[in-house]
């Protein structure tokens, strides 16, 4: 069990985000998060819709 190495023994490296790192990241975000707000946005447009057209004369 010994033999599992710690990632900075690995890799030297540091890790470095670049702008198409950061742009996927930004697209992923976009894409769970567009659904909901247009989905928010409809409802409420209905609900207003629903309120002019019948409640308020």
């Amino acid at each position: 069990m010994g033999e599992f190495k710690n990632n900075n023994e690995l890799n030297d490296e540091p890790i470095r985000l670049g702008f198409k790192d950061v742009l996927a990241m930004t697209i992923a975000a976009i894409e769970v998060l567009l659904p909901i707000a247009l989905l928010f946005a409809g409802i409420m447009g209905i609900v207003f819709f629903i309120l002019l057209k019948f409640w308020i004369k």
